[in-house]
């Protein structure tokens, strides 16, 4: 029962080795994390609770996370929003993200909610609950870093149970909103079909 939750011993051999961030004031960093992260108080971290906590804790390392903390990961999502932030701001706006997200080149265009263009703004709900459930620093937008802790927090609540890396989709909720094996958005159909 216990092979799928983390405890303070643990965390003090891996945050030195793979170079978390730690406050300079900390006295225990592995008791500390695992008191913030513990979300249920059991007094250990299932996976969505370390998970959870590796992101939240090293989301201010310059846009990037130490190397064993999604860092290949983050440094792809960095160069996204590079991308989308083209005036060099700092910040994207839920109208700059969405207008800009359609012309990124995707290898897969299965579950794509920009399929319509910008003109038809369907799924623009999904870009406003991110900005509003990430951006922090600036009013209506978020910064490099809040876009990649956003993305990864995301990626992480869909695919990490509380005692499992899951390896199938049943937490995406994708079969709610799309059918054809993600090349129809159900409700962007309907819309389209009304018009």
């Amino acid at each position: 029962m216990f092979d799928s939750y983390f405890n303070t011993c643990q965390l003090n051999v891996a945050i030195p080795s793979w170079g978390w961030a730690v406050d300079s004031d900390s006295q225990d960093p592995a008791y500390e994390f695992v008191a913030k992260f513990d979300m249920n108080m059991d007094g250990r971290l299932d996976y969505s609770e370390l998970i959870l906590g590796i992101i939240w804790n090293n989301r201010k390392r310059e846009g990037l996370f130490c190397y064993n903390c999604f860092f290949l990961l983050a440094k792809k999502l960095g160069a996204m929003f590079t991308y989308l932030d083209c005036q060099n701001k700092g910040y994207l706006t839920a109208e700059e993200f969405w207008s800009k997200c359609s012309s990124l080149k995707r290898s897969d265009n299965r579950w794509n909610i920009f399929k319509y263009g910008t003109k038809d703004t369907i799924r623009t709900l999904s870009i406003n609950d991110f900005i509003l459930k990430n951006g922090y620093t600036v009013d209506g937008a978020v910064t490099k870093d809040e876009f990649i802790a956003g993305v990864l927090l995301g990626l992480m609540q869909r695919n990490v149970s509380h005692n499992a890396i899951l390896k199938d989709e049943s937490r995406s909720l994708k079969d709610k909103r799309w059918t054809g094996n993600g090349s129809v958005d159900e409700a962007a159909e309907e819309y389209m079909n009304q018009k």
